[in-house]
């Protein structure tokens, strides 16, 4: 399981299609952004549900909460442009039936769909600079973020148990009802 989070998360941050055609050249001011493990941003992640009971086919809120608790000044992106999910970037997610104890999800990651590269340039508005203490926060819907596995990706009736991920930083986990 931790072995599909992490090769997802580097398919989510690369956002590219692992093909390459012979014909494009890369400019090195257009190459996509990569990173390495050891330098995700380090943060204290804290969801809480706007809602936790729900009717069938309502949106499921979550404000994502983001804190930089370390020594130091961290670079990182938080918002995903909305050409894309619209979740925030390289944002996972787990739901889990608490019935059954299995995962309602076909897709923890829906940016995995999908196929943008972004340069630098096309970045660097959307970095935050994040000071020891700070925080930033969002409201997404958990729909752009995760795939259910129900034919129209809504969430069936029943009592789930929903983490997020952002890099590899663990949120809280928060439970919902949908009636």
């Amino acid at each position: 399981m931790n072995n599909i989070l992490i090769i997802s998360l580097i398919i989510c941050l690369a956002s590219c299609s692992t093909a390459i055609q012979k014909s494009n050249i890369v400019n090195s001011n257009t190459a996509p952004i990569m990173q390495d493990i050891e330098s995700f941003p380090k943060v204290d992640l804290k969801i809480s549900l706007k809602d936790s009971v729900l009717n069938y086919g309502n949106n499921i809120l979550l404000n994502i909460k983001l804190t930089n608790n370390g020594d130091e000044e961290q670079k990182l992106l938080f918002d995903k442009p909305m050409i894309s999910t619209g979740g925030p970037w390289a944002t996972t997610g787990n739901v889990i039936d608490v019935k059954t104890k299995k995962s309602v999800l076909k897709y923890e990651n829906k940016a995995i769909l999908s196929s943008q590269i972004y340069s630098e340039d096309q970045l660097k508005d959307k970095y935050y600079y994040l000071k020891p203490g700070q925080t930033i926060n969002g409201q997404y819907n958990l729909a752009d973020i995760v795939v259910f596995n129900s034919s129209d990706n809504f969430l069936l009736k029943g009592i789930y148990d929903v983490q997020l991920f952002y890099y590899l930083n663990p949120s809280n986990v928060e439970t919902i009802r949908v009636q």
